[in-house]
């Protein structure tokens, strides 16, 4: 009994979720769904952030196999909840995903690399949606500093890029996908 307990615990520790999840059905029934995968939006001081979020994404679900389905699509920005509802409806998606970058910083030497995404996965039926999925994941590292020594100096080293914490954010999101939360 204490060994299934244990196994239980194992489980839920090794799998990564985002640190907030809103919303999120049983179980991933729709790996069959057609999916459209939208741009990120993103904050103004950082252009092109939304599009590197996406992309790293949209691999991350084909790396995963999370749907057997899922398209790129390419967006422009303004689109609205309605406009990519239209779409769906035209391109027949049963399942689109839509995210926004919260908050980036590129770090440096002295200061952390920080990132805050969103990501939210709605079912269209006819000229409705429905929230299925709805999570914030977030990713801060600090620089390493240098460390004296008595016979050497150890070399700190910068923050990583922000792309490394995109990834990270990614494998959050891809595992919510897959996995019941626990608790849940």
């Amino acid at each position: 009994m204490i060994g299934f307990l244990l196994l239980g615990c194992h489980y839920q520790r090794s799998i990564d979720l985002p640190e907030e999840i809103y919303a999120a059905p049983d179980s991933n029934r729709y790996y069959h769904a057609k999916v459209g995968l939208f741009k990120f939006s993103e904050p103004s001081y950082a252009s092109d952030v939304g599009t590197k979020a996406t992309n790293i994404l949209y691999k991350e679900l084909l790396k995963n196999k999370v749907f057997s389905n899922v398209n790129l699509e390419d967006s422009k920005a303004g689109y609205n909840r309605h406009s990519r509802i239209n779409i769906a409806q035209a391109k027949n998606y049963d399942l689109i995903i839509t995210g926004e970058v919260l908050y980036y910083l590129e770090g440096s030497d002295f200061q952390e690399t920080r990132i805050v995404q969103e990501i939210r996965v709605l079912r269209v039926k006819g000229n409705k949606a429905e929230l299925l999925w709805w999570a914030k994941a977030k990713e801060n590292v600090p620089p390493a500093n240098a460390k004296d020594l008595i016979f050497f100096r150890a070399k700190g080293a910068a923050a990583p890029p922000i792309e490394d914490l995109m990834q990270r954010n990614a494998k959050k999101f891809a595992e919510m996908l897959l996995n019941q939360p626990p608790g849940e």
